[in-house]
């Protein structure tokens, strides 16, 4: 059965979030084709949108299966019941009752569910119970995998750090440079070198949890003296920790939060690294940390980071940042120029080919929305909104985007909002390009399938709001497209380092950057220059 056959009603109501009236004036700018029905009323083309915007999130509702198998026809009904025993003597009703009754996951009947409707068997859920919260890895038979020169350095000066107690320090190396592998290294020598010393690794994204470990193990695969016991924090998992072991625990925000509330925390830490360090000062996560810390003074605070500073306006938010981690930072040394024009002759990170769409248009804030980005540093919701429902706006990034796809460049976009991501998805839908879209409510089914289907190349266009600036690790992208303005300079890095991964790092000797200007506060300075912007503040070790 093909999802053509699902009402029409069904198909609108998932998709509720498009503004078709919009979607349909610029179909009809950007094509000669005449059409007799509108975008909205298009059963063919809506069907066609259901996986790149929906995928497998509504399939987890038994009543949304339910309303799917109303559609099937009887034969069909009792050819999957009879080999899932379900009675054949049942009215048509009390089968698609039973069917939508049995467990949604990782079995035969959900399987053949996808396969009925042509949804892809990667829309099964994961099942979380096969990770474990505790693993323990052996040391390794393999000789050690080696570094590159600067990061050989780096972990050189981080072991002697980290050899000091209570020390607190910087780790800043650009996305896509190996800020982690450089991290678990230094940490690897620490347990090498030490007893019965916990460390703490915390994130403030729970994807971003599981790479982490996957980067520890395999290094700890080539430099690791003993066993370890690794421990998984966050969503489900509560592991008990053996304090008479050394053990690398890996955390998010939310969950050591909450367990220090509940005072659930069994731990001692002799190190804790915060990922993303600069949001080590805002005060939940400095409370965590210094909650943690507290339990033992010596404990080494080690901070990760592409851009060391909190604002290009706020002063004393990158000040008290660098008091935090004592002012001391340890980057590249490289006495010949700028650190990513090095690692870019190096072949460590790619070299971007600035395209920017310059709108011509002129956007405001009002008042409150002024207070907000004082306060927050970025732009507030309502403002991105507004630009994102600017016709003339999209229009221009339209024209872009096909000229994008037809050079066949596989493109992440970051988007103003989800209205705008998704309508902009279903555009390049409807001209015949490979696209999706994945918001904050993706699923992590979809959206592990959609990130699959990018990588291979079955998807050329992935649309995105506010999801893709931080733990998205596809190396080999063509072109980053920002629609999406930010007054943050650690946001525009973020989206940047997307596509910043070079040849040596499994991505590309170039990328095209498209970056839409609007007349707002835009950055008029080079890559060197966000990577250095906020080096005052800091003294190199």
């Amino acid at each position: 059965m093909s999802l053509k056959n699902i009402p029409l009603r069904l198909l609108q109501q998932n998709l509720d979030e498009i503004p078709f009236e919009d979607l349909d004036c610029l179909i009809s700018e950007l094509t000669d084709s005449e059409r007799e029905i509108r975008i909205y009323d298009d059963k063919e083309f809506l069907s066609k949108l259901f996986i790149p915007l929906q995928g497998a999130d509504n399939l987890h509702r038994k009543a949304y299966r339910k309303e799917l198998l109303q559609y099937l026809d009887e034969e069909t009904v009792d050819q999957f019941c009879h080999r899932h025993g379900i009675g054949t003597e049942l009215s048509f009703r009390e089968k698609i009752e039973s069917i939508s009754n049995m467990p949604w996951g990782k079995n035969e009947h959900s399987k053949e569910f996808l396969k009925i409707f042509d949804f892809p068997q990667q829309y099964l859920p994961e099942t979380t119970e096969e990770i474990p919260s505790v693993e323990t890895i052996q040391p390794p038979p393999d000789p050690f995998k080696q570094l590159f020169n600067y990061q050989a350095n780096i972990v050189y000066r981080g072991i002697k750090e980290l050899g000091i107690s209570n020390n607190r320090f910087l780790i800043q190396l650009p996305t896509g440079s190996g800020k982690t592998r450089v991290a678990v290294e230094i940490l690897s020598h620490f347990f090498n070198t030490t007893e019965n010393k916990n460390i703490l690794w915390l994130t403030n994204r729970e994807e971003l949890c599981e790479q982490v470990i996957e980067s520890f193990k395999e290094t700890w695969g080539h430099i690791g003296q003993k066993e370890i016991p690794i421990y998984r924090y966050w969503g489900g998992h509560n592991p008990s920790i053996d304090e008479e072991k050394c053990g690398f625990i890996v955390g998010s925000f939310q969950k050591i939060w909450s367990s220090l509330k509940s005072e659930s925390i069994n731990f001692i830490p002799g190190v804790i690294v915060i990922d993303e360090a600069h949001m080590a000062i805002a005060p939940t996560y400095k409370d965590t940390i210094e909650s943690i810390r507290d339990i033992f003074v010596g404990t080494r605070i080690i901070g990760l980071t592409a851009t060391p500073g909190r604002s290009y306006e706020d002063w004393e938010e990158n000040r008290a940042l660098s008091d935090y981690f004592g002012n001391k930072i340890l980057t590249v040394e490289n006495e010949t120029g700028g650190v990513i024009r090095y690692l870019q002759r190096e072949k460590i990170l790619s070299v971007p080919v600035y395209e920017p769409l310059h709108t011509e248009l002129d956007f405001e804030l009002d008042e409150t929305e002024v207070e907000r980005l004082a306060k927050e540093f970025d732009y507030p919701k309502s403002f991105l909104e507004r630009i994102a429902r600017d016709y003339g706006r999209n229009l221009k990034i339209s024209k872009k985007l096909i000229e994008i796809a037809e050079r066949e460049l596989k493109t992440l976009f970051f988007a103003c909002s989800v209205e705008q991501s998704k309508m902009l998805c279903a555009l390049m839908v409807y001209l015949g390009v490979p696209a999706a879209h994945v918001d904050g409510s993706t699923s992590k089914e979809s959206r592990r399938n959609i990130i699959e289907k990018f990588e291979k190349g079955d998807i050329t266009l992935l649309f995105n709001y506010n999801v893709f600036s931080t733990g998205f690790d596809v190396p080999n992208i063509d072109a980053i497209f920002v629609a999406r303005p930010t007054s943050s300079i650690v946001q525009y890095s973020q989206m940047l380092g997307r596509g910043m991964r070079g040849p040596k790092m499994g991505g590309t000797d170039s990328f095209v950057l498209v970056d839409v200007i609007d007349n707002i506060q835009t950055y008029g300075y080079g890559l060197d220059n966000i990577y250095e912007y906020f080096t005052e503040y800091w003294e190199s070790v």
